[in-house]
C-alpha cells in the first residue's frame, strides 16, 4: 500500500503510523482528535466495520493527550527511566535531546484521565475494550455489529465530556456528523436509563418470589422511603434500595477535593480522606466531593453501575463540606470510601 510522508507521519490507508515526531501541542493533537473521529463516523456511515473502532480508538487516544497537554505537558511523559528526551522535547527544550518524542500508550492517557477527572460518568468497561480494539487485542472481526455500536457510542459519548472539559465549542467537534452523533448520545442515555429500570425491575420480582410477598408490597416500601426521603434534609435518607426499600444498601464511591492548582488556575481533583474531615473542612474555597461509583443491595442483591445511579434516582455527587459544596458534615453520604477500604 503506498502511503506520504509529510512532518514525519507517514499515510498508511486510514491510519496515521508516527515515524518522528520533535514537538507537538494541543492544537496539533486536536485536529487529529477531529479527523480520527470524522474517519471513524465516515466508516460508520459506509458500514465498513474493519476501521471503524480503530480510528475511534486513535481519536480518544489524541483526545486525552490533549486534554493532558493542557493541564501540562510533562503529563505525557512514561513515568520510567530513561525519558529524559521525551521530557525536553514537552517542556520545550528539544534542542537538547538525543532521541525524538515518545509519548505514554493510548491506556495509560486514558487511566490518567480518568485519574485527574473522577468527576467524569462514562462506560470505563467500554473504552478500555476500544483500547484494546486499537492494540490489537480484540479482533473487530470477531464482534457482533452491536458490540460495535456499543464501543462507538461510549467512545462518543467519553468524547463529548471531555470536549467539555476543554472548552470545545459544540459545533466544531463533530463537523457534518453533529446531528448522527446527537443521535446516539440520545439513543444512549435513553438506555442507560432502561436498563437501570431493568436491573430494579429484576432485582424487586426475584426478591418477592423468594421472599414469598407480593411486588406490590415492595412497591409500596419503596414509595414510603421515597416519602421519607422527601420529607428529610438528611442526605442518608436518599439512599435506599430502589428494588426492595431495603434502608441501607452499600453505595461506594471516593471523596475528592476541587482546588485550583496553582501553576495553571485550572481546577484539578484531588483525593482525601472522609476518615479526616480536618484535612479539608478548614479549606472553604475548596469544595470537597463524594462521588459514588457503585450501589449494592444485599437483601435483593441489586446491582448498579455509576452510569446507572442519576437515572435511577440516587445521588452520585454531594458535597461534604468547604467551599460551595453544600454539606458540613463529614459522614452525610451513606458512603463506603473504597479507596480507604481497599488500603486497610
Amino acid at each position: 500500500m503506498r502511503g506520504t510522508e509529510e512532518n514525519g507521519l507517514q499515510t498508511l490507508g486510514t491510519i496515521i503510523i508516527v515515524g518522528w515526531v520533535t514537538m507537538i501541542d494541543q492544537q496539533q493533537l486536536l485536529e487529529s482528535v477531529r479527523d480520527f473521529a470524522e474517519r471513524a463516523l465516515n466508516a460508520y456511515l459506509e458500514d465498513d466495520t474493519r476501521v471503524i473502532l480503530t480510528n475511534a480508538a486513535f481519536s480518544l487516544e489524541h483526545l486525552c493527550k490533549a486534554y493532558l497537554y493542557g493541564v501540562h505537558p510533562a503529563l505525557l511523559v512514561e513515568l520510567r527511566n530513561g525519558q529524559l528526551d521525551s521530557l525536553l522535547h514537552l517542556i520545550g527544550h528539544g534542542d537538547r535531546a538525543r532521541k525524538p518524542l515518545r509519548t505514554i500508550s493510548g491506556r495509560d492517557a486514558l487511566k490518567r484521565v480518568e485519574d485527574l477527572l473522577p468527576n467524569l460518568n462514562v462506560p470505563r468497561e467500554s473504552l478500555a475494550q476500544l483500547i484494546d480494539v486499537r492494540d490489537g487485542m480484540v479482533h473487530v472481526g470477531f464482534m457482533s455489529s452491536s458490540g460495535i455500536d456499543e464501543l462507538l457510542t461510549a467512545f462518543l459519548q467519553f468524547s463529548d465530556v471531555l470536549h467539555d472539559e476543554l472548552g470545545s465549542e459544540r459545533e466544531g467537534r463533530w463537523g457534518e456528523h453533529t446531528e448522527l452523533v446527537e443521535a446516539l448520545l440520545t439513543r444512549a442515555r435513553n438506555q442507560i436509563e432502561q436498563e437501570a429500570h431493568r436491573r430494579i425491575a429484576v432485582a424487586r420480582a426475584r426478591f418477592a418470589r423468594l421472599a414469598e410477598i407480593p411486588v406490590s408490597d415492595l412497591v409500596s416500601a419503596v414509595a414510603a422511603r421515597a416519602a421519607e426521603a422527601d420529607a428529610s434534609s438528611d442526605i442518608r435518607k436518599a439512599v435506599y434500595c430502589l428494588a426492595c426499600g431495603y434502608a441501607a444498601p452499600r453505595l461506594s464511591g471516593r471523596t475528592w477535593m476541587e482546588r485550583t492548582a496553582a501553576d495553571t488556575d485550572e481546577p484539578e481533583w484531588v483525593p482525601v480522606s472522609p476518615l479526616h474531615p480536618e484535612s479539608w473542612t478548614s479549606r472553604s474555597d475548596s469544595p470537597v466531593w463524594w462521588i459514588g461509583e457503585h450501589f449494592e443491595c444485599p437483601e435483593c442483591e441489586l446491582t448498579l453501575d455509576s452510569e446507572h445511579l442519576e437515572p435511577a434516582g440516587l445521588p452520585r455527587k454531594v458535597g461534604l463540606g468547604g467551599g460551595s459544596s453544600g454539606s458540613d458534615d463529614a459522614n452525610a453520604p451513606v458512603i463506603r470510601d473504597d479507596r480507604i477500604s481497599e488500603s486497610g
